[in-house]
């Protein structure tokens, strides 16, 4: 059968129906290009291969569906996507839900709403600093700050949502930056490689958030 990889086809209804009508076992990949495909399967296949000797929780069956509720939400600019891809198969491993938007094109009403309701229920809301960040240019990215910002300030003081991460030498005061995510304390990964300290603490911010829903 064939795959369709690309992310077009989540706005144009037409040419995904022509598609999978043309070829009777076409699969449509809507959320990203070809070396996002491979790099989802990648992650499902070292999934399944331990799945029967852990109980970490697996990827979604199906490729890039909407985020379960209580995952870790990764925000980036899109320069820094292979610390990102990095960042999320290093968790995943340890066992957290982890989600990003990996489409390349970003806007409209019913875009936007989905990205706004994926940081509602997220656990974390970790944005990705690095110089990338600091253009003056117009980034979807700071749509995704703006809204985790509202949301942070609904969070009981005794939990972490937004945890910014630092991926380059960045100065945690520099203007470009909102000025809540410079009061926040911030983790550093140089190149964006985690380090087993860097999952840890994501994974005791995580395991804090689902106590603190299973409890209320």
């Amino acid at each position: 059968f064939d795959v369709v990889a690309d992310s077009r086809l989540r706005h144009d209804g037409t040419l995904g129906r022509f598609l999978e009508d043309f070829r009777t076992r076409t699969t449509l990949f809507a959320d990203g290009s070809a070396e996002d495909l491979v790099l989802e399967l990648h992650r499902r296949w070292k999934a399944r291969r331990n799945l029967a000797a852990s109980a970490k929780p697996s990827p979604s069956d199906t490729l890039m569906t909407d985020m379960a509720r209580g995952s870790v939400f990764l925000s980036y600019a899109s320069e820094d996507r292979a610390a990102a891809v990095a960042i999320r198969d290093s968790l995943v491993e340890a066992g957290l839900h982890v989600w990003f938007d990996a489409s390349e094109i970003k806007g409209g009403d019913s875009y936007e709403a989905r990205i706004r309701s994926n940081i509602d229920t997220a656990s974390l809301f970790v944005p990705l600093i690095s110089r990338n960040c600091l253009t003056a240019t117009r980034r979807f990215f700071r749509l995704e700050w703006d809204h985790a910002e509202r949301v942070g300030r609904m969070v009981s003081p005794q939990l972490s949502y937004i945890i910014p991460v630092a991926i380059d030498d960045t100065p945690v005061d520099h203007s470009a930056l909102p000025e809540r995510f410079r009061t926040l304390h911030w983790l550093r990964l140089p190149d964006g490689r985690p380090t087993p300290a860097f999952i840890e603490e994501i994974r005791s911010h995580y395991r804090a958030y689902h106590l603190a829903e299973r409890t209320s």
